[in-house]
């Protein structure tokens, strides 16, 4: 009697399941790759016409995150989807998303999955996305700097119109990203992207006329390990502090800065980003978009069996920080000096409804 020795057919079959397994496992997907302008030109038009022609079936491998048993006609655009690895074959004979892919005002956007329960994952576009792009107020002659580039679509939107454009971000992921979505659809100004915290990526002499962030902001108790795009200290104004600490060496004389972020507050009072910025740039005119607002608690609550919650709510509650506002600032050095507060609700619902078509 010949053939494989009792057992092996077993091991091997687990061995070959197991690596399945991890072809497939988001944390294992690399980002998405594109070897040349023909394969973007290419990759761009498939997804354009398949988009248009079958919204359900994209829908549901790149916005839904679900495998698809594709069709015979399908079979060159799964190629190149596989290819530019925003997808994988398998298991059996469906395509499994390995990246989503997002229609974003007029161009896609590739992001990680948000099954990628990783801390250097590159976050996929939602509201704050919608709505900064925009009501972005980039002018023609401007230098524009981005702090945290995430996936390019601030600084690939600024683009359009500025003179330069800059983005920097400490996640090689996102970078990687980033060049992804700017290879797909390359615009007028191709972006300088910099890998570095901060100004660290910034030469001395350089200068920005605009400078553009949408930080880290959802509040975390301290210590708790969290995701880069999002960790934000203990009221998730740390890296908006840390920005109106670093970024002013690098602002030219009459120089913007254009924020969306999440700020607590205290009831009857100023958002506490307001009192912050304006504390920083007293001379400028503070434009303040107040989009959403309601009470922090159930923000923080998603926190409440982590190790330092009752200590974190309890300091919060100390500080008067019950309210939470959603955001969007111009601080302007032509001024007039002052605080502009409006409530544009017809944006607001204009920027919710783009949204909803990518949940």
């Amino acid at each position: 009697m010949t053939g494989r020795p009792a057992g092996g057919a077993g091991l091997f079959g687990r061995l070959a399941r197991g690596l399945a397994r991890r072809a497939h496992d988001p944390a294992n997907l690399p980002p998405p790759r594109l070897a040349s302008a023909a394969e973007a030109g290419a990759l761009r038009r498939a997804l354009g016409a398949w988009w248009a022609g079958s919204p359900a079936r994209f829908r549901r491998l790149f916005l839904e995150e679900r495998p698809l048993r594709t069709r015979r006609a399908e079979r060159a655009l799964c190629d190149a989807l596989v290819q530019a690895g925003l997808a994988v074959r398998g298991p059996g004979p469906l395509l499994t998303p390995a990246a989503r892919v997002v229609p974003f005002e007029g161009r896609f956007v590739a992001t990680d999955l948000r099954a990628r329960d990783e801390p250097d994952q590159v976050f996929t576009l939602m509201f704050e996305q919608v709505y900064f792009v925009r009501h972005l107020g980039v002018r023609p002659t401007d230098r524009v700097l981005e702090i945290g580039l995430g996936s390019g679509v601030n600084a690939l939107a600024a683009a359009r119109t500025a003179r330069a454009v800059t983005g920097v971000d400490v996640n090689p992921r996102a970078l990687d990203f980033a060049r992804f979505n700017e290879a797909l659809e390359p615009g007028p100004v191709a972006v300088d992207m910099r890998r570095g915290a901060w100004l660290d990526a910034i030469r001395p002499e350089e200068r920005y006329d605009l400078v553009i962030s949408n930080p880290p902001f959802e509040p975390v108790p301290p210590g708790l390990p969290w995701f880069q795009h999002s960790a934000g200290g203990p009221d998730g104004l740390a890296m908006v502090r840390e920005l109106l600490r670093r970024v002013p060496p690098a602002l030219a004389p009459g120089a913007r800065l254009e924020l969306i972020t999440w700020s607590p507050g205290v009831p009857g009072a100023a958002p506490r980003v307001v009192e912050l910025l304006h504390a920083a740039f007293p001379a400028h005119r503070l434009e303040v978009h107040e989009l959403l607002d309601g009470p922090i608690d159930p923000v923080l609550e998603r926190f409440e069996d982590r190790p330092g919650y009752r200590a974190w709510r309890a300091q919060l509650a100390a500080e008067g920080l019950t309210e939470l506002w959603f955001l969007f600032l111009r601080s302007d050095a032509a001024g007039p000096p002052g605080i502009v507060r409006r409530r544009p609700e017809a944006a607001v619902r204009e920027a919710q409804a783009a949204a909803a078509l990518y949940a």
